[in-house]
């Protein structure tokens, strides 16, 4: 089972992240859970507003590929964000096309998500300056959500998996 949390920077899917590992660790004592964590915090590259196409390239991958290895290892793997997070900072941050070439990627690759959890600004504004995100563009923030949505739209994730908008 592949459960995901998805939004944009500073709605609180971390703390969501670990909030659902306690629950699936008391209500499936005999099943194995794994966190992946938000990885594009630990990208050697530049992100946010500074992000290049190698930083979005790197981010991707790197999810998809944590991805794959968790769900071999795991019998419940929990993720802060989606490999279609990355998708959506690549097209706010103008690489249209690559975003493009990562979406056709992406389209089969969905199906491994069995419920996907979308975090929005409405009720969940929790963005800080951690030194990681950016803290200060809430405009940018919006951006991201926006896109994220129209996204998971194209994608048809409805169709695919449980989505909720909480």
């Amino acid at each position: 089972m592949y459960l995901a949390f998805t939004g944009s920077h500073g709605t609180g899917k971390t703390t969501s992240v670990f909030q659902k590992a306690k629950e699936m660790k008391i209500l499936a004592k005999d099943k194995t859970v794994g966190i992946i964590s938000e990885n594009a915090m630990f990208s050697p590259l530049p992100i946010n507003r500074d992000t290049t196409p190698n930083s979005q390239m790197w981010i991707f991958t790197n999810q998809i590929q944590s991805e794959i290895a968790f769900l071999a290892k795991y019998d419940v793997v929990i993720s802060d964000r989606t490999a279609v997070d990355a998708i959506a900072y690549t097209f706010v941050a103008g690489f249209i096309e690559l975003g493009k070439a990562m979406l056709e990627l992406v389209k089969n690759h969905i199906k491994n998500y069995n419920e996907i959890y979308f975090k929005t600004l409405k009720h969940n504004n929790y963005l800080i300056e951690n030194g990681v995100r950016d803290g200060k563009d809430k405009r940018f923030q919006e951006e991201v959500e926006v896109v994220l949505l129209d996204l998971y739209e194209k994608l048809r994730i409805k169709e695919i998996s449980k989505f909720y908008i909480i």
